[in-house]
């Protein structure tokens, strides 16, 4: 029963540890403009779900947007 322990011990202790990560090649620009622009943007649209501006809101979508949500996916249209 010892050696059952320690194999079951050694084991879970094996799968704990982390694997070693991949390094990826992809690189973010690091444009301070446009990184302000996109924050700009994102902040006009949470101003316009908050004051419940729909159709504005979704007059700046794209046309192939979707949202997934538990049990439902929205596109657009909906």
């Amino acid at each position: 029963m010892t050696f059952r322990y320690a194999a079951i011990v050694t084991t879970l202790a094996v799968l704990a540890l982390p694997a070693p990560a991949q390094k990826s090649n992809i690189r973010a620009d690091s444009d301070p403009k446009m990184v302000e622009s996109v924050k700009k943007f994102e902040l006009e649209l949470c101003d316009l779900i908050v004051r419940g501006e729909w159709d504005a809101y979704a007059s700046r979508l794209t046309d192939d947007y979707i949202r997934i949500l538990p049990g439902k996916i929205q596109d657009k249209e909906v």
